[in-house]
């Protein structure tokens, strides 16, 4: 039953984005009852799968999107098919610990909207059901989609970074724009850099760096994870990169061991504030008047402090923060934000 669900709603969810609302509809026909629904266009012969998902009456969704959109598109399942749906988010992440549940139990029927390298690892561990979505037709490059039917895409995020033009300008250097860029400004300003520190979530930022680090070299990096990681990371990461590294023609192999990340600094989970992060926050703000965010660069910054004080990087080493922004957050939900935005100064 749950493979049903998972079918249904994510069929529903390509045809009918189009209501918003909470996380239950009302009118939902009692138990027996006929409620006389037709199949939109779209589900023809799926009528077998609709009688059964609504036997089992209830339908559970984690959302690794904005929960506007996730509320809606559970909304008008509900409203199309008389079955009652609830929805949790759950950070991309975090799903593969959390969707598990008990042997034969999982804690939620379908998940919608999380990252591709996440969506890969569930598949690969055997959390996904196969599925033909009704509009994958539209999808114009097979990188959006799963080769055996696991998950599609439903959007592309972009990354950017961002810079403080003053500080530049005064500096009379450019944002870097990569690694290259990078050495290039340390040698500039004669700094040679022994470490790199980051904030990595689906690892993109992180593969690419560590693929311009093979080629020309430069600071050791550790990647601070900002969210729970499977064992498989690593590697899916440095494949990642290696596939960048194809693109531009080199032969040059990406390994785990070419970078390291560290699941010691997240705290409760992606966008949940941590204790250590909002301290580095308010440090930062204080001591050099820089903003960094509670989701990425907060947290990345709470473990390069940790590696400082605790003597993992050796006293008098040079060491390079990429800020990859985020400073929006700090005034985003408050129970993203936490204490950090409790109205005292920072």
């Amino acid at each position: 039953m749950k493979k049903l669900f998972t079918r249904l709603l994510v069929l529903s969810l390509a045809l009918t984005l189009t209501a918003c609302g909470g996380q239950t509809a009302n009118g939902i026909p009692p138990e027996g009852e006929d409620d006389g629904i037709v199949c939109p266009a779209g589900f023809d012969g799926m009528e077998e799968l609709l009688a059964a998902a609504r036997a089992e009456g209830e339908l559970t969704v984690c959302g690794s999107c904005e929960e506007a959109y996730l509320a809606a598109a559970c909304q008008r399942f509900e409203e199309l098919f008389g079955i009652r749906t609830t929805y949790q988010y759950v950070a991309s992440g975090s799903v593969q610990t959390q969707s598990q549940g008990t042997p034969g139990h999982p804690a939620a029927d379908v998940w919608f909207g999380g990252s591709a390298e996440d969506c890969a690892a569930c598949g690969d561990a055997g959390l996904l059901a196969a599925y033909d979505a009704a509009h994958a037709s539209h999808l114009t490059d097979d990188l959006y989609r799963d080769a055996e039917g696991l998950w599609y895409g439903i959007s592309v995020d972009p990354l950017g970074f961002v810079v403080d033009r003053d500080m530049l300008k005064r500096m009379a250097i450019d944002a870097p724009t990569g690694w290259a860029e990078l050495l290039d400004q340390c040698c500039g300003q004669g700094i040679a850099p022994d470490y790199l520190f980051l904030g990595t979530g689906t690892g993109g930022t992180l593969a690419g760096l560590a693929a311009g680090r093979k080629l020309m070299g430069g600071p050791e990096i550790v990647a601070v994870n900002v969210s729970p990681k499977d064992e498989g990371y690593p590697a899916r990461t440095a494949e990642l990169g290696t596939r960048a590294l194809r693109a531009i023609g080199s032969d040059e192999t990406l390994r785990p061991e070419d970078f390291r990340t560290d699941l010691g600094y997240y705290g409760a989970g992606y966008e949940a504030p941590a204790p250590a992060a909002t301290a580095a926050i308010r440090r930062l703000a204080r001591t050099e008047g820089i903003l960094v965010d509670p989701v990425y660069t907060g947290k990345a910054l709470s473990g390069l402090i940790d590696y400082a004080e605790q003597g993992k990087i050796p006293r008098g080493s040079t060491v390079v923060f990429w800020h990859t922004g985020g400073a929006t957050a700090l005034f985003a939900e408050p129970e993203m934000v936490g204490p950090v935005a409790d109205g005292r100064a920072l």
